[in-house]
């Protein structure tokens, strides 16, 4: 089963591979939108995904458990997704108005 994600006029933010149990928190102009734990579906390549239906007006920070990525709210606008994956320790962050494809 193919799960596509373009919602168009949204700030669509994916975690994609190599979540284990771990705690994501995202905050908008400094108030906290989500905190959860995600796992990594390796059967699709998801862990998660959330949808704000408008862009931050100040920041974009996502807590993850090794690092703190902080989002500079001007060069967002142009965008729709961020993909976040992690390999190991490292993560790897994509901005991006293409819509991935998860199966």
């Amino acid at each position: 089963m193919e799960k596509r994600f373009d919602v168009k006029e949204r700030l669509n933010i994916f975690f994609e591979s190599g979540f284990k149990d771990e705690n994501v928190r995202i905050l908008i102009d400094s108030k906290e939108k989500y905190n959860d734990n995600i796992t990594t579906d390796n059967t699709i390549g998801l862990a998660k995904n959330y949808s704000f239906n408008e862009l931050p007006k100040k920041d974009l920070k996502i807590n993850l458990p090794e690092l703190v990525i902080n989002f500079q709210v001007e060069k967002l606008k142009d965008y729709k997704y961020i993909y976040i994956q992690k390999k190991e320790k490292k993560y790897f962050v994509l901005i991006s108005n293409k819509p991935h494809f998860y199966y």
